[in-house]
């Protein structure tokens, strides 16, 4: 690389004396014989300018004309200078370099360790013709170096205009030098070109950082060269802080073998800095300022605004501004992006952006907007994840806009359901509003929990505040089973409507859940993330699991309620003095440690009977009601006026409670609801638990009372043994069960669809059969199906056979109702397994082969929260790795809760013990390292081969091609599962997807 290096001929004279041994006597001459030119391959030496001043001779000042004299200015080898007086002729600082350029030899235009990062040459180009009167600091790697620092800095700090190249390549500075060198880059406001290259500092780790964060803001740099230095990624990394921040830096200098990654990061940041350039040279309408940690919007801007005014884009996301900036200078902007901000207000010069056609203010702190009827072409506003509690009026007056998106604001006044939309539909329910509202309290009380536990008897005392009518008494079990046969017509569910009066009235609807098991996989379908639940039990059961139950139940079903009491009834009985319930509650509390319990407000002991406690549970009920953001709803009167019209056809008992969305319609257009607001107005009347509208299962199809709907649920949950085998009813049996005109024949489709999306139901539509799973039997049928490992083995060794155990071990913190039950569903559709025997919380399989190589399948859900997987026969390993991926795929798409996953010992196995379990991780670990492939069981006195208990684990049966990682170029990341991390790659210029496991 040929390069032109400008230094005073007296400086060049003193170094070659020194190096002949010679004093430096002569070296003192005058400012004129100083000026000349130099050429040398060193790779040390740096392009300069024709303009010189050096540290080691700072009295040098630079010619006041940029053109310099061929008189003054001689082109010659470094090793022999010697000045020629040749003819007089003038040329510019760039002819001078590339005419020694060109005189090198070995020129081969090979810049690849000087790579420049910029696309734009014409910029750089026209942005150095600009300088005129450029000063020129050099440093020399020599003795002098610490007073050339000195140097340096004095000159950085005085500001001198003249001063706008500095090199300081090769110094190799340190970290306290480098310090100073940055405090003074701080102050500095001249420099435009740095070439920090050829190991400019040391320990780059810790210097590059410190001096890339003094140019953060400084406002005249436009290049850095930092080829042919050692960078490592804390260095990397602050020049992209850098190039992020500074918004001036329009060209980089790296090394060809700086990752591709980093390289690509810097170039987006340049790419945009050059946009900005050309704004300001008026050659641009865009501006894009995304992501670049600026606090305030750039100064350097506002000395260009008549370009501001051109703009048609103004893009200021994902930054840190506090403020906007003045908007009179923008009238033509047509979009404008300030979204990701920590703004707090907006100017009023906002309402005169008449061209604006898109808006974009989301996640920031903004609880109000200004007057914004002067936005007449406004089609898209996102005010989204802000501070409104109500949606602003000034919004109604934008006639054009089309597309509104609020969510994420504590809005009282707009349910989630309907502020979801962002359309028309949520423009229509706000002019609705404008029409007049009302403001209402209501929500639902859902009283749930075990069986037996005076929920029935609570409901009725609250509602009716009498006392001594509404105790249930308690029964055991075989009671309890007739009870439940003679239950009344709710068959499960019962609704009440309540209102408790106080300073404001709370519209409650009451829902008594029963505790009966067989009822809880339609209990699902009623739950409600806005309702307020009463967890109840009898305080003399001392079941504490069924109430932890009742927890998780809650939390998973409805996205974590934001109001759960626990109450304890049957408080008048004579065990429950108050050592017992003090007693009790400290028990309880024990139990649930581990448990979020964020949600439970409060924990009641009362009496259905004897009234005690009730009215403290009573007001308490009142309190939160109010205190709930979700319950105070203002509400338009249109919407009111239809729900009054929906409960008067309730009380027409010669047809079904169901209308369709036609007559629906028609029915709010009599009640004053406008027709773009018909479908908010019947998700707002579902939301409140007024009709029941699911436009994904029949978008023709409104249930007007919700007992109705309760009632044909819990019937097909109690349907007579007589139709029921294994589950399963015969399609053709449904007339039976929902009979006319109660349930009219044409809606059973509808009544089945909605119970299979809730997994109540699944339907087997070619084999015409239905499967209930709440109707399974509790035990197997047959006790013998599966024997125990002992008799297992023991059976084949007389059959001289060789068989083998897996196992699996999946751990919940809780398993919802359903999902075991859509994995009988999945296990009986499949082509693989044949089902032999199943029940409630188990099934039992067999592989479709030969009968002498049969290979069974047993799976069963334990104490509610942990499901065994347990596969023997020859050869089992064979088949563990489907069955897993299988059983893993039904997880993750089915359930949000923790899981830990064990694999059972099968040394245990074989000798009938109970066996040890091993983390899956453990394992994976095992296998990861090298030379181990083993865990130890503490039963045991050998290792247990990994391969030989999850050969999936290991790979031991994997039959595909084996591959080499640096054969796999990896991509992003697709999917993330419990144990591992799924990415996309190429292999052979295919697109793979690389499964990589998370072993800790």
């Amino acid at each position: 690389l040929f390069e032109l290096r400008i230094v005073p001929y007296a400086h060049r004279r003193m170094n070659n004396s020194s190096q002949n041994g010679e004093t430096s006597a002569n070296s003192d001459v005058t400012d004129k014989e100083s000026d000349h030119v130099t050429a040398s391959k060193n790779s040390n030496d740096t392009i300069l300018s024709s303009n010189v001043w050096t540290p080691n001779n700072p009295r040098v000042k630079p010619p006041k004309n940029r053109r310099i004299s061929r008189a003054q200015q001689t082109l010659v080898p470094s090793e022999e200078f010697s000045p020629k007086s040749q003819e007089e002729e003038l040329f510019t600082l760039e002819e001078l370099l590339q005419k020694a350029k060109n005189a090198d030899p070995n020129n081969n235009n090979n810049n690849s360790t000087n790579n420049s990062l910029s696309n734009n040459n014409s910029t750089n180009n026209s942005n150095n013709n600009s300088n005129s009167n450029v000063s020129v600091a050099v440093v020399e790697a020599d003795s002098t170096s610490q007073q050339s620092s000195q140097n340096i800095i004095s000159r950085l700090k005085s500001n001198n205009p003249s001063l706008q190249i500095v090199s300081l390549q090769g110094q190799q500075f340190g970290k306290k030098t480098t310090k100073l060198i940055g405090e003074a880059l701080r102050i500095n406001t001249t420099v435009v070109h740095l070439d920090i290259s050829h190991n400019a500092f040391k320990h780059t780790e810790k210097t590059l950082p410190i001096l890339f964060a003094s140019l953060t803001f400084h406002p005249a740099l436009r290049t850095i060269n930092v080829a042919q230095n050692i960078l490592g990624s804390r260095a990397l990394k602050s020049l992209e802080e850098l190039l992020r921040i500074n918004l001036l830096i329009i060209d980089v200098k790296l090394d060809d073998d700086v990752d591709v990654d980093m390289k690509y990061a810097y170039q987006q940041y340049i790419n945009l800095n050059q946009r900005i350039e050309k704004l300001q040279n008026g050659e641009s309408t865009v501006l894009d300022l995304t992501n670049r940690l600026m606090r305030d919007f750039p100064t350097f801007l506002w000395t260009h605004q008549q370009n501001l005014g051109r703009l048609l884009s103004l893009n200021l996301s994902q930054n840190y501004l506090t403020t906007c900036p003045e908007f009179y200078c923008f009238q033509s902007i047509e979009s404008l992006d300030i979204s990701e901000n920590q703004i707090t207000y907006l100017p009023c010069s906002l309402g005169t952006l008449t061209k604006l056609k898109q808006f974009i203010l989301n996640t920031n702190k903004i609880s109000s907007l200004p007057d914004l009827r002067g936005l007449i072409n406004l089609a898209t506003l996102d005010i989204s994840d802000n501070r409104f509690s109500t949606i602003p009026e000034t919004i109604l007056n934008l006639k054009n806009l089309t597309n509104l998106r609020v969510l994420g604001n504590p809005l009282r006044d707009v349910p989630k359901r309907i502020a979801e939309r962002g359309d028309k539909e949520l423009i229509s329910h706000l002019q609705e509003r404008m029409k007049g509202i009302e403001t209402v309290y209501r929500t639902k009380l859902m009283f749930v929990g075990p069986p037996n536990g005076g929920k029935s008897s609570l409901m009725a005392a609250l509602l009716n505040k009498k006392k001594g009518k509404h105790q249930s008494k308690r029964i055991g079990k075989k009671e309890e089973e007739e009870s439940f046969k003679n239950k009344s017509a709710n068959n499960g569910i019962e609704v009440r409507d309540w209102n408790v009066k106080g300073d404001s009235t709370v519209e409650l609807t009451a829902w008594d859940f029963s505790g009966q098991q067989i009822f809880n996989y339609t209990h699902q379908f009623f739950l409600s993330s806005n309702a307020i639940y009463l967890v109840t039990f009898d305080l003399l059961q001392k079941e504490y699991s069924n109430i932890i139950y009742w927890l998780h139940f809650i939390k998973a079903r409805s996205n974590n309620a934001p109001s759960v009491f626990l109450v304890g009834t049957h408080a008048e009985d004579k065990q429950c003095t108050e050592e017992y319930i003090s007693y009790f509650w400290d028990q309880l509390k024990r139990a649930l440690v581990g448990i979020v319990l964020e949600n439970v407000v409060g924990w009641y002991t009362v009496s259905s009977l004897t009234g005690k406690g009730l009215e403290e549970l009573r007001n308490d009920l009142l309190r939160i009601s109010l205190r709930n953001p979700s319950v105070r709803r203002e509400t338009p009167r249109s919407y009111l006026r239809l729900e009054a019209e929906i409960k008067l056809l309730r009380c027409d008992y010669s047809r079904p409670p169901t209308m369709k969305l036609e007559e629906f319609r028609s029915l709010a257009h009599v009640s004053g609801v406008q027709p773009d607001s018909v479908n908010l107005a019947a998700i707002w009347l579902h939301d409140t638990g007024v009709i029941y509208y699911f436009p994904d299962v029949s978008a023709n199809l409104i249930v007007l009372d919700p007992q109705w709907l309760a009632n044909a649920f819990s019937t097909i949950a109690s349907v007579p043994s007589d139709f029921v085998h294994k589950g399963m009813i015969a399609a053709e049996y449904t007339d039976q069960i929902w009979k006319p005109p109660k349930f009219p024949q044409d809606l059973h489709e509808f009544l089945v669809e909605l119970l299979e999306k809730f997994g109540a139901v699944f339907s087997l539509r070619e084999e015409g059969l239905i499967f209930v799973p709440c109707l399974l039997s509790d035990t197997p049928m047959e006790n013998d199906l599966w024997p125990t490992e002992i008799e297992y083995f023991e059976q084949a060794k007389n059959q001289d056979q060789t068989v083998g155990q897996l196992g699996r071990i999946y751990e919940f913190a809780f398993l919802p109702l359903g999902f075991f039950s859509r994995m009988i569903v999945r296990f009986l559709n499949t082509e693989e397994w044949t089902a032999i025997e199943y029940w409630k919380e188990g099934i039992i399989l067999a592989h479709k082969l030969e009968e002498d190589d049969q290979v069974m399948l047993f799976v069963r859900i334990v104490n509610k929260k942990r499901l065994e997987v347990f596969l023997r026969g020859v050869d089992p390993g064979s088949k563990i790795a489907s069955l897993v991926e299988c059983i893993g795929t039904l997880i993750n798409d089915n359930l949000d809760v923790p899981v830990k996953t064990y694999i059972p010992c099968t040394h245990c196995f074989r000798e009938g013990k109970e066996p040890i379990l091993f983390s899956q991780r453990e394992c994976e670990a095992a296998v990861a390292t090298a030379g181990k492939g083993s865990v130890f069981c503490p039963k045991g006195i050998l290792p247990v081969q990994v391969h030989e208990m999850a050969p999936d684990v290991s790979m031991a049966t994997f039959k595909g091609i084996l591959i080499s990682l640096p054969e796999i170029s990896m991509h992003d990341l697709i999917g993330e599962g419990a144990f591992a991390k799924v990415f996309k790659g190429t292999w052979k210029e295919e697109v793979v997807a690389v499964k990589m496991l998370e072993i800790k």
